[in-house]
């Protein structure tokens, strides 16, 4: 239980790391979120996520986590349970490289045993054809590191065309093999789903393949 582990009262609506260097954790239930510093709570928290994320409100179903690669900005995505999305664009740093550290490794069937997952905890997850590009004003100009912004809610099937109506969770698994290190995917009751951040588009994985969450992810029959 979360509340066991994490001292955060259960069920959760929402927890990502973000996917930076120092990969700190955000758990969300309701108006409130909690930040984690390498598995220990920092002071101060929970705090209103309005205050937190420039404004955030309405009720969060997933968030992903996005890294920074060449124009693109750190971001973290937040889906919302009607259906609508916002991102957050984080105030962006010099690069850096990061040092090398202990991490938590889940060893999912489907994807063991390169990939590792930072500390996170997934909500249990109860993917349609390949679908068009969307472009929707993607990375404005500017001095990026002076952002830090909560960009125009918006409808998260017309940014991402290829989603469900409905998205119970998602995640961002680290992946050296991929130009921005991660592998980003988006669950729907048993299917799943790739999603291409640059491109916007969300890739059926079990509609062309079969796989499913329940078999792929947790090695349930």
């Amino acid at each position: 239980r979360i509340s066991e582990g994490w001292g955060i009262p259960s069920p959760i609506d929402a927890v990502f790391s973000r996917c930076n260097c120092d990969g700190k954790t955000f758990f969300i239930k309701g108006p409130l979120y909690w930040r984690f510093t390498n598995g220990v709570m920092d002071t101060g928290y929970p705090k209103p996520l309005a205050n937190g994320f420039a404004g955030l409100s309405g009720k969060i179903a997933a968030t992903l986590p996005v890294a920074r690669y060449n124009s693109r900005p750190e971001s973290v995505y937040f889906i919302k349970k009607d259906g609508n999305m916002q991102q957050y664009v984080y105030r962006q740093e010099p690069a850096k490289k990061c040092q090398r550290r202990t991490q938590v490794t889940v060893r999912y069937p489907a994807y063991v045993p390169r990939l590792v997952i930072r500390r996170r905890v997934q909500r249990a997850a109860r993917m349609p054809t390949v679908i068009q590009t969307v472009r929707i004003n993607p990375y404005p100009s500017g001095n990026l590191r002076l952002l830090r912004v909560l960009r125009k809610e918006v409808k998260m099937t017309a940014y991402w065309r290829g989603l469900p109506k409905v998205i119970h969770s998602t995640i961002s698994l680290p992946n050296q093999n991929k130009p921005d290190g991660y592998d980003y995917y988006a669950f729907s009751y048993n299917r799943y789903y790739s999603l291409d951040v640059g491109k916007r588009i969300a890739r059926p994985v079990t509609a062309l393949t079969g796989k499913t969450v329940s078999k792929d992810w947790y090695n349930c029959p």
